[in-house]
């Protein structure tokens, strides 16, 4: 016995000498890894990833860091069989050195990180030095160039050093209990009873991958528990050689300097840029400024405040887990080795402190969210979704996208329904005309996508039909429905996967036109083949009084998911006038009349009333612009944040109103305050209020506004009411707030000359409640309170004066008979909503028919296209409920659904050092043989 041990000893120390460990380490690793991507990844992973990027449903970063976690193995072999075969050590290195930390680098990138922060962006600039590094001196070396080069090698090899103990030091507190684990149970062998169970339920499939999959994983293991030790010997071993070059060459205290800056500016960077500023920003933003000095400050910080907010807002974006949620590390000792979790607490915060670039500084991943995105629209006066759109579009495109079905703001401009053709055609009958739309969609992705307009007509012009289509012949038609039973059903339609269209008016002149589904694109066949995209028609009528001499169209105001391009086929009656406006608008402004018709009076009689479309004269246009003399007017100014680029227009505003009313007229000036800006709303007198003073601060609704000057008027009576604000934002409308009336006309005189995409349904109804109206200058509003004088009046637009008074009542009732039929029914029921309850069912029913029997929208009519009868019976039974005009408010924020990762900066480090490997390769086949022994 004695005998034979003698002579195995000595063999098997100079077997492992020879290399025979370096050799069957790196060779079986990688054999079974080029194994297992070659019969499982190749012909299923990566080919499935290369037609969803073509599709469009992958994003290219995500295949390229799926790719190169392939790649980095094969390539790694090849390194090693053409250029180390010789050289276990240098094989031990490469394999330990740099394919082992990029393989595991490359896994953590694609399945567990996100969006990168600024602490990870810095990280890896340090792992990129460490591996560059260290490539280097695998391929050229262990020895220093001269002169400065060799300083920055030394800087190199001390960065690497730095890396490779903090890598080293997060990997050991999972080696430990790993490599106890391991050994625990390969010793109770219970491992060998589950695989035979394996083998039985796979009826033997699983002897062929199997055994694969568990030396994989046993080699990856194993690589894992030795790697800490392994990186610190390697990456030690090579900074102390280099150390000590530099100490003969120039000195211990050259060395020492160096090697000491270099920590230390590691460290302070690691420190600084691991700091997450949400905690300062929430903070700030939890109690509001005392004064003008503290609101200045606030603004002067508006940058971090902004980055603080958005880091908190995207966390489960940027972060692997929360400090209050991630315990682990306690959990694995405890069940590992019995230690108790008070002694285990330690060790977790330990951990914690290395892996701060992952972890969120909060409770949980979401537990600031809500907190944020509130502060953000009390602040920044918007929505966050749109205030930051770029910055969560990058954040949603660096996972797996799978967004909800009804196209959310994040959708907001993206390129996904392309429109293959658009054709506008005008039927003239007079002063009148019935223009019509067609649009034919093409799906870009593989899913169903939904389309989203807002978009701006006049006033005065009614919508009269809605239709879709699979093809130029078969249309689906559309149904007048009130308008919360028809949001209703549409929003369930959606759910379904099913054909609904929705129009809904949303403002005096603003509309919201939403279809759903439009077919997916066919997916690549088997052979990269793929069938024609699918078309997808929709078709829009309206009748509007000619302009100026054309015939206006649709003006958009915000759009979701629809595109165009150059290649989008257009027809307009005049296509001349494309060029001007063709690369960046939906439509032209309008389209030339064929006819020269003066305008002349219209009327209609429906149900007891005659509606009159009358072209003012001389006479009459002189009263309009007369000014009122001896009354009391009230003016509210907004003065949330977004007012601030309005500033000058408010200005003007205010001083022809103290010029040319004031002198004349009581006017009380309102001042609306925000929650956020810490003082309450007040009342000033205008004569003495300097508009250069005003500092605008905080975020306000329009509903807001209202509900203020409603508590503030403390009784007066006015004779009309002008809220001097911006565009607003529709996404921050609350369906909670009550209709308000004022027993006084409404103004909303939105500065800039753009009128917001919408209302939320109460301000709507507020407006229209006593007859006021949007407008763009406050000279305009006093024209439109002029005419509001006169008997009748209905509205003023396009030139018409609109007036409603007693009909035939033995006319059939509602009937339309002509082109201005459907435009009077229209005036009609805004003539109604002076006088009815608008929170009535029953009034609203009233107004209601005539939308119905007429067939046009309105504010409480909507119309919706159904496409069976499952859905009709879903509308009509919506219809009978209580709540069949409760419309909810949508702000179109969407949370995207999303899982697993990548970015497009995260391959970087990857690439460069696939690329080092490659340009060490041809460097050494450039070598003569001494060389590249020495070498």
């Amino acid at each position: 016995m004695k005998a034979v041990l003698f002579r195995i000893v000595p063999r098997l120390g100079r077997f492992l000498r020879g290399g025979a460990l370096a050799h069957g380490l790196f060779w079986s690793w990688n054999l079974i890894f080029l194994v297992v991507v070659g019969l499982g990844l190749l012909p299923t992973f990566l080919w499935s990833m290369v037609r969803e990027l073509y599709d469009g449903t992958l994003p290219a970063s995500l295949a390229l860091s799926g790719a190169l976690l392939c790649i980095i193995p094969p390539l790694c072999t090849a390194v090693g069989l053409f250029c180390f075969l010789h050289d276990p050590r240098r094989l031990l290195r490469l394999f330990y050195g740099v394919e082992g930390p990029l393989v595991l680098l490359s896994l953590f990138r694609v399945f567990l990180l996100r969006e990168l922060n600024p602490g990870l962006d810095y990280l890896i600039v340090l792992l990129s030095v460490c591996l560059v590094s260290y490539g280097y001196t695998l391929a050229f070396g262990e020895p220093l160039s001269p002169g400065w080069r060799g300083f920055l090698q030394y800087v190199g090899r001390t960065v690497a050093a730095l890396c490779c103990v903090y890598a080293g030091a997060i990997l050991l507190f999972y080696a430990l209990p790993l490599g106890w684990w391991m050994l625990y149970h390969f010793l109770a062998f219970g491992w060998v009873r589950d695989f035979y169970d394996l083998i039985v339920r796979s009826h033997g499939q699983a002897l062929i991958f199997a055994p694969l999959g568990a030396l994989l994983l046993f080699f990856s293991a194993t690589l894992l528990v030795a790697m800490p030790a392994v990186l610190v010997w390697l990456y030690g071993k090579s900074f102390l050689q280099a150390a000590r070059e530099i100490t003969t060459r120039h000195g211990p205290a050259a060395a020492t300097l160096v090697a000491t800056v270099t920590i230390g500016a590691g460290g302070f960077g690691f420190v600084q840029l691991t700091r997450q500023p949400q905690r300062a920003a929430l903070s700030a933003l939890s109690q509001p400024p005392r004064d003008d000095a503290g609101r200045r400050a606030m603004l002067a910080s508006s940058e971090s405040l902004r980055k603080g907010i958005l880091n908190a807002y995207l966390a489960h974006y940027r972060y692997l887990s929360a400090l209050g949620d991630d315990h682990h590390i306690v959990d694995i000792y405890h069940e590992t080795f019995g230690l108790s979790r008070e002694h285990g607490k330690p060790l977790q915060d330990l951990f914690n402190v290395l892996v701060s670039p992952v972890l969120y500084d909060g409770s949980s991943l979401h537990a600031d969210r809500y907190e944020a995105e509130q502060d953000y629209e009390a602040f920044f006066d918007e929505p966050i979704q749109k205030g930051e759109r770029p910055a969560l579009r990058h954040a949603s495109q660096a996972t797996y996208e799978r967004e909800r079905r009804e196209a959310g703001l994040l959708s907001t401009d993206e390129r996904k329904v392309w429109i293959a053709r658009q054709e506008v055609t005008v039927r003239e009958s007079g002063d009148l005309a019935e223009v019509e739309l067609h649009e034919i969609y093409e799906n870009q992705t593989t899913e169903q996508q939904e389309i989203f307009y807002y978009f701006t007509l006049p006033e005065s012009a009614a919508v009269t039909g809605l239709w879709l289509g699979n093809n130029e012949k078969d249309r689906f038609a559309f149904t007048v429905a009130r308008r919360g039973a028809a949001q209703k059903v549409y929003k369930a339609e959606v759910r379904r996967g099913l054909d609904p269209a929705l129009l809904e008016q949303v403002g005096p002149r603003q509309y919201r036109l939403r279809a759903f589904p439009i077919p997916p694109r066919p997916r690549l066949g088997e052979h990269g083949e793929r069938a024609p995209a699918p078309r997808f028609h929709l078709w829009l009528t309206y009748r509007t009084f000619a302009r100026d001499g054309t015939w206006p169209l649709p003006v958009l105001r915000e759009r979701r998911n629809v595109y165009w391009s150059l290649r989008t086929e257009r027809a307009y009656p005049t296509p001349r006038s494309a060029a001007a406006w063709l690369f960046d608008a939906w439509l032209p402004p309008s389209v030339d009349r064929q006819s020269s018709a003066q305008p002349t009076a219209h009327a209609a009689t429906l149900g007891g009333f005659t509606v009159r479309a009358t072209p003012p004269d001389r006479a009459l246009l002189s009263r309009l612009d007369g000014l009122p003399e001896g009354q009391s007017f009230a003016v509210v100014l907004d003065r949330s944040r977004s007012m601030a680029h309005r500033a000058a227009e408010a200005a003007e505003g205010l001083g022809w109103l103290r010029r040319t009313i004031g002198a004349k007229n009581r006017v009380d000036l309102y001042l609306t305050s925000a929650k956020s800006r810490g003082e309450p709303p007040s009342m000033v007198d205008l004569a003495g209020f300097d508009p250069a003073k005003v500092l605008y601060y905080g975020g306000q609704k329009a509903g807001d506004l209202l509900q203020q000057f409603g508590t503030l008027r403390a009784g007066r009576t006015y004779r009309a009411i002008l809220v001097l604000t911006d565009d607003g934002s529709l996404d921050l409308a609350d369906d909670r707030d009550p209709v308000r009336d004022f027993a006084a006309p409404v103004y909303l005189v939105h500065l800039g000359g753009v009128l917001p995409p919408g209302y939320d349904d109460a301000t709507l109804a507020t407006l229209q409640k006593r007859g006021g109206a949007a407008v763009t200058t406050v000279s305009q509003a006093f024209v439109e309170l002029a005419a509001a004088s006169l008997p009748g009046f209905s509205g003023l637009d396009e030139g018409y004066l609109f007036t409603v008074g007693p009909g035939d009542t033995t006319v059939e009732a509602m009937a339309p008979k002509d082109d201005f039929a459907a435009i009077a029914a229209r005036e009609l029921v805004k003539y109604g909503m002076r006088t009815l309850d608008l929170s009535a069912a029953a009034d609203l029913d009233r107004l209601h028919e005539v939308a119905l029997h007429a067939r046009v929208v309105t504010p409480y009519s909507s119309m919706i296209v159904l496409v069976n009868d499952r859905q009709r019976e879903a509308l009509r039974k919506a219809e009978s409920e209580d709540d069949r005009f409760k419309r909810e408010s949508e702000s179109g924020s969407d949370q995207a659904l999303v899982t697993g990762t990548p970015e497009p900066r995260e391959w970087v480090l990857l690439f460069l050092c696939a690329a080092g490997m490659v340009f060490m390769y041809l460097r050494q086949r450039r070598l003569d043989p001494e060389v590249r022994s020495f070498v």
